[in-house]
């Protein structure tokens, strides 16, 4: 399995649930106004996690990805994926795990709440690798990403949404959130390629990826 990340809360996933078969999924296309710009790409599956907006990015896109927008259960050339409603005051959000070459992955979108309920928990399950905001704005932040993280328990944390160059919205730094962890420093990563027995066990590891 191959992440990329894009910037901001843009991943994609390269995974290969039959042999000789290769599935592309994009979480979240950058919108145009994030003063980022994402490559053109092969997608199979696209997952929006905004239901007010679902970023119709897809039409960009000439191979004609499936789109999924809202919470449900949903099998798509091979994978599994959930999607889980989560209703805040002034917005809607779909949190997404979904399962590629046997690792769980939940994307937790511009969630802001500080804490899951036991049944979005229970939905979620154990996690592989989550996907989390850690730089504020309308989604956590370093501290609110941490107990979120506490609560789930993943094997592998991939920060997203912090400041990086040409990223027009305001938000904290990466380096709060690896103080939050308690990490003076880590080196970032072009890609990530991992299969499940490679996954950490002992505790919670972070890894940053380059936009």
């Amino acid at each position: 399995m191959i992440i990329i990340w894009h910037g901001q809360f843009c991943f994609q996933i390269t995974t290969s649930p039959k042999k000789g078969e290769q599935v592309s999924i994009l979480i979240d296309p950058l919108e145009k106004n994030s003063g980022l710009k994402l490559a053109k790409t092969k997608t199979d599956i696209l997952l929006a996690t905004h239901n007010d907006n679902p970023k119709n990015e897809a039409i960009v896109f000439n191979n004609g990805p499936i789109l999924i927008t809202s919470p449900g259960e949903y099998e798509a050339k091979g994978v599994f994926v959930q999607g889980i409603s989560v209703v805040e005051k002034k917005k809607k959000t779909t949190i997404y795990t979904l399962t590629a070459g046997g690792i769980r992955i939940c994307h937790l979108g511009d969630l802001a709440l500080e804490e899951l309920s036991p049944e979005q928990m229970d939905k979620i399950g154990e996690v592989d690798i989550l996907m989390v905001s850690v730089g504020g704005g309308d989604a956590l932040d370093s501290k609110q990403a941490g107990k979120i993280i506490k609560q789930i328990e993943p094997r592998l944390v991939i920060p997203m949404n912090y400041r990086i160059p040409g990223l027009k919205e305001k938000v904290e730094n990466l380096q709060q959130f690896l103080n939050v962890m308690g990490l003076e420093s880590i080196e970032s990563q072009n890609k990530l390629s991992i299969k499940k027995g490679d996954l950490p066990t002992e505790k919670t590891t972070v890894m940053v990826i380059k936009p």
